[in-house]
């Protein structure tokens, strides 16, 4: 029998907002990242799917030790699911 713990609705994540400073200190592999975007497309996904959140991004440390990068892993459009660098996305 698989035993399914349930998240609490309030307060789940880890921090509402955080500067890139903090993102690159904090995150951890599996964390996500919520998007908001301020375009037609984004405001448009809110409004059908009724969320506050437009696009997600699953993030992966492949960092060395005190270089403070890591990648998301995210689906793009025509492109399909896409791995890169928050170096590169910034």
């Amino acid at each position: 029998m698989v035993k399914h713990t349930e998240v609490p609705q309030k307060d789940f994540w880890k921090f509402s907002e955080l500067s890139e400073d903090q993102l690159l200190k904090e995150a951890q592999t599996c964390d996500l990242l919520l998007f908001r975007g301020s375009r037609g497309g984004s405001s448009l996904i809110r409004s059908y799917t009724r969320g506050h959140f437009d696009h997600v991004a699953l993030i992966v440390r492949t960092d060395e030790e005190g270089s403070n990068d890591f990648s998301i892993i995210e689906a793009v459009g025509k492109l399909g699911v896409t791995a890169t660098t928050w170096s590169n996305v910034r």
